[in-house]
């Protein structure tokens, strides 16, 4: 077979040119043109090389503003969807489809976008199904979210989640143990909030583990941390002395 191309963006006769010729059942075009419409002609030859009629087929280059998952892929996790950034954007509509029937929508202000196993949408219930093919658009938001003003859709790409497919959320990383220290910090002072840094980090290897709320120093500390303790609070005393 053989592709023949020809391309217009705004000329009145544009120029058709071979772009492939072979035995393969499919072409990948990577040297077009964004924003230009091309024509394409795929003709087969007989062994005497006799050449077809032909089909014709058009089509035009966009940009490719969707990075993640790559269309068509098929994936044993749940998805997090991903685009480019588009200037003056404010938001951005993403839109999950099952067959023909539209399951969420959502306007995240960043490029990506994580799905959950399962969420509401207009009042009911929809979950990821492993084995389920699904299809989402990005459009970018413009203004304010009620004005509803969207820019040209950014894409439309196909994912399908395999059968045996991972379908739970990652488990949140727990901020506890940062509240406890910033309220420790605030309640007790510098030395307290030291005493409870040196014990996490520090005494560890030495056998030590201070996990309290409320820090108690250990019978034995290494010398060196009691030297840089030392230094640490001349040091904030010298800051308060000298404002």
């Amino acid at each position: 077979v053989e592709v023949f191309r020809s391309g217009s963006r705004g000329t009145s006769s544009p120029v058709e040119s071979s772009v492939y010729r072979g035995t393969g059942t499919f072409f990948v075009d990577r040297s077009v043109r964004v924003r230009t419409r091309y024509r394409y002609l795929v003709a087969s030859f007989d062994s005497a090389g006799n050449r077809s009629a032909g089909m014709v087929a058009t089509a035009t280059a966009r940009a490719v503003l969707l990075l993640a998952p790559a269309d068509g892929s098929k994936l044993s996790r749940l998805p997090v969807l991903r685009w480019k950034k588009v200037a003056r954007t404010a938001y951005y509509n993403v839109q999950l489809y099952r067959g023909a029937k539209k399951i969420l929508s959502a306007w995240p202000t960043a490029t990506s976008l994580r799905l959950s196993p399962a969420w509401r949408y207009q009042g009911r219930r929809y979950t990821l199904a492993a084995g389920g093919t699904y299809h989402w658009y990005v459009w970018p938001g413009l203004g304010v979210r009620s004005a509803g003003r969207y820019g040209p859709l950014l894409g439309d790409r196909l994912f399908t989640l395999v059968e045996g497919a991972v379908l739970k959320s990652a488990p949140k990383k727990s901020t506890a143990g940062a509240a406890a220290k910033a309220k420790l910090r605030a309640k007790t002072g510098y030395a307290a909030w030291l005493a409870w840094t040196l014990g996490e980090k520090a005494w560890k290897p030495y056998g030590r583990s201070n996990r309290s709320v409320r820090p108690s120093v250990p019978a034995k500390i290494p010398a060196s941390w009691w030297s840089r303790r030392a230094k640490l609070l001349a040091g904030r005393r010298h800051a308060k002395a000298n404002p």
